[in-house]
């Protein structure tokens, strides 16, 4: 498999744009652009995460069904929804990694066109560079603060329980609701299983983070292509020196022509192929998205309804 950049060796590559998103992947333990030794290193630690978050997505299925059964429907979606978010980053993921192949050639076609842009192009780059970190750290961090609200919630539960309720039975609560198949309540189980699922929650963060910010990163990059067929068009000028020899201007104005529609084909093919690429991936993004949204609304319903109850009950008191 070729490396990475067919300009630079890998590592020394001047190619910015999508370091936010390597480095996320490579928590994770799997990147497309990723070749040899590089590649097969990291691949017991992608097997455990991958095979974490199946298994945790088991048990939080486990745990809402047992709740449906027993009747408590909302519960149950509360308990499955961080699921979604789960089985949407083991989609987007897996279908990164069954288009590797196509996706590494495209990311090593990317890598050489930022290798070669000249000192005009650089600007360009540079913006692209900025927005693509930008906007993945952002994603990323909110993703970091999510999981860490999660995981100190519990802890803040249970300190405050022990402080004020000394004498009341130790309660046990962990970052997400799952129905483990051994029991876990007791120490020093339970605080090996607390930072197990602490540890499993983290890991989707880098998975959507990554994936999310590869495409924004990919498709700000196509875009700069585009930008720079629009800035070669600015910069087409006669030149003075040429201006009274007609046929010298119009076959340099006729060269330069050229290379803008060649620039611009291959914006074009980019921009296709980076399409049949990321495809799969913004449907699952939309379809968890709006799955989700729909569980929420089952979820404010049950509260606004609850609310509106216990609004009843306390006007029948007052007027009472």
């Amino acid at each position: 498999m070729p490396k990475t950049s067919s300009v630079h060796p890998f590592r020394q590559s001047r190619y910015e744009p999508l370091q936010s998103q390597r480095r996320a992947f490579r928590i994770f333990g799997y990147y497309p652009g990723d070749s040899g030794f590089l590649h097969w290193s990291l691949v017991g630690v992608f097997l455990f995460h991958y095979w974490s978050q199946v298994q945790l997505c088991y048990w939080e299925f486990r745990h809402g069904w047992a709740k449906i059964r027993e009747g408590e429907v909302f519960v149950a979606l509360e308990v499955m929804t961080p699921t979604l978010s789960r089985v949407g980053a083991l989609l987007k993921c897996s279908f990164l990694i069954a288009e590797r192949k196509s996706l590494k050639k495209f990311l090593d076609k990317l890598v050489e066109l930022h290798d070669q842009a000249d000192e005009n192009e650089k600007p360009i780059y540079k913006w692209v560079t900025y927005w693509s970190r930008q906007f993945t750290n952002f994603e990323q961090n909110f993703f970091l603060v999510t999981c860490l609200f999660f995981s100190l919630f519990p802890l803040g539960v249970m300190l405050f329980n022990s402080i004020m309720n000394p004498n009341n039975p130790r309660i046990f609560l962990l970052p997400t609701q799952v129905t483990l198949p051994y029991e876990y309540k007791y120490s020093p189980m339970f605080e090996l299983t607390f930072l197990l699922m602490s540890y499993i929650t983290f890991t989707p963060c880098f998975m959507l983070g990554g994936s999310d910010g590869l495409f924004i990163g990919v498709s700000l990059l196509v875009s700069s292509q585009f930008r720079l067929v629009q800035q070669q068009l600015e910069n087409l000028e006669v030149e003075e020196s040429l201006s009274e020899d007609v046929p010298a201007e119009n076959k340099r104005i006729l060269k330069q022509l050229k290379q803008i529609v060649q620039r611009h084909n291959q914006a074009i093919e980019m921009s296709q192929e980076m399409s049949s690429l990321f495809v799969p991936n913004v449907f699952t993004c939309y379809t968890i998205a709006a799955v989700k949204l729909g569980m929420a609304c089952l979820i404010m319903s049950k509260i606004i309804r609850t609310a509106g109850s216990y609004m009843t009950i306390m006007q029948s008191f007052v007027e009472n």
